[in-house]
């Protein structure tokens, strides 16, 4: 029993002419290798993006000015310290 099946793919010219450079600077070995490479990216991407589109997140509506992560930085707070990492590392790591 065979692994793949013959098919009769018809190309753009100038698309033929860039898979041919690709195969010719052994990016891959052969045209058929090239064309299951790429049909499987895009069944990859379009599974991806079925997933994402079928979840109840992506068909959220949010309004900014009611999400509380949207207004994160807009209660800003005035401190003397300029970088508080500047010895964090210190006080983690070499605590006695």
């Amino acid at each position: 029993m065979s692994t793949s099946r013959s098919v009769i793919l018809s190309l753009p010219i100038d698309l033929l002419n860039k898979v041919e450079v690709a195969i010719q600077s052994q990016k891959t070995k052969s045209l058929d290798e090239f064309v299951a490479l790429a049909l499987r990216d895009k069944l990859v991407a379009t599974n991806a993006t079925n997933i994402i589109s079928e979840s109840n997140l992506s068909q959220q509506k949010v309004n900014p000015e009611e999400d509380s992560i949207w207004l994160l930085g807009t209660d800003t707070v005035e401190d003397t310290i300029t970088d508080s990492s500047i010895n964090l590392d210190n006080y983690l790591y070499n605590q006695v």
